[in-house]
């Protein structure tokens, strides 16, 4: 498969103050260059999530329609004319010019790109999504991405007695398998990303065009020399991240209408992370807290 399934590990780092509230919006399956993209609630939802303090973003893939996974086996098996290479590449570039007009009150806010599988790869090798990542200016966060956010503290946050004023989460980002048709199914996927790596604190997948933020609490041990052995909770999430392209339109024939799918839940998710005090160790600490607003 190549570069269309590249899996990397990527950090970022998050200055704030250890009193503030910080807001993960995901999106994604926007299919912008179809008649069922819903561009003024894509819009909308830009526009709401900049009003709220310390917005950042991550795409989740998906952004054009052209091409899917079966369209691009169809097409490299045709063995086209260069000529018409040369067209559909300035095609896949056309929309993600369009892609990018969308996404540009954003991009200094945009922590990076997931691909999904309507992508297409350029004559020099290049991917679609790529390409959008670098008129953004931001990074490109392959299929399969670990990525790790750093809030490094302005303020005296972290520890009043011990080393650093900084704190991390970890999130595992795919664009997803698809889920089947129950909910239940959909959500399943998701959870067995934990089987990969257990510790993360928000999984996110796209793909399947539902939206919901499930937490779940595991509890580890904690030991040390000076403190007796105790408990500590950590919460993860794990979410699908939405649609923009509704499905079902009179007179008009997309992946809903062929497969009998579910209708897409329109919008993105949002993590809200903030921090909070806590002396339950002698040590003054500051607790990450997670919550979704979906």
């Amino acid at each position: 498969m190549g570069k269309e399934t590249l899996f990397k590990m990527v950090s970022h780092e998050v200055i704030c103050d250890s009193h503030d509230t910080i807001n993960f919006h995901f999106f994604g399956d926007m299919h912008s260059d179809t008649e069922e993209f819903e561009r003024d609630r894509f819009k909308e939802f830009i526009n709401e999530t900049q009003k709220m303090p310390n917005s950042y973003y991550i795409g989740m893939g998906d952004y054009n329609d052209f091409a899917s996974t079966s369209e691009k086996r169809g097409i490299e098996s045709a063995n086209v004319h260069d000529t018409t290479r040369i067209l559909l590449d300035k095609l896949a570039q056309q929309s993600n010019a369009g892609v990018a007009k969308l996404l540009w009150p954003i991009k200094d806010r945009l922590i990076g790109l997931i691909s999904g599988n309507h992508i297409w790869k350029y004559d020099d090798g290049k991917l679609s999504d790529e390409d959008l990542a670098e008129r953004l200016s931001t990074k490109s966060l392959g299929y399969l991405c670990v990525l790790n956010i750093r809030f490094k503290f302005s303020n005296r946050g972290g520890t009043t007695k011990g080393s650093g004023s900084f704190r991390t989460i970890t999130m595992f980002l795919c664009h997803g398998k698809g889920g089947g048709r129950l909910l239940g199914t959909s959500l399943n996927k998701i959870i067995q990303m934990s089987e990969i790596i257990p510790g993360c604190d928000i999984y996110v997948q796209g793909h399947d065009h539902q939206l919901f933020a499930v937490p779940k609490t595991i509890l580890s041990v904690v030991t040390g020399r000076n403190t007796a052995n105790h408990l500590k909770e950590k919460k993860q999430y794990f979410v699908r991240s939405g649609s923009f392209m509704k499905g079902y339109v009179p007179n008009t024939s997309n992946y809903s209408t062929t497969g009998l799918m579910k209708p897409a839940t329109l919008g993105g998710a949002t993590i809200q992370v903030s921090f909070k005090r806590s002396d339950k160790t002698g040590i003054e600490m500051v607790e990450v807290r997670m919550k979704s607003l979906i």
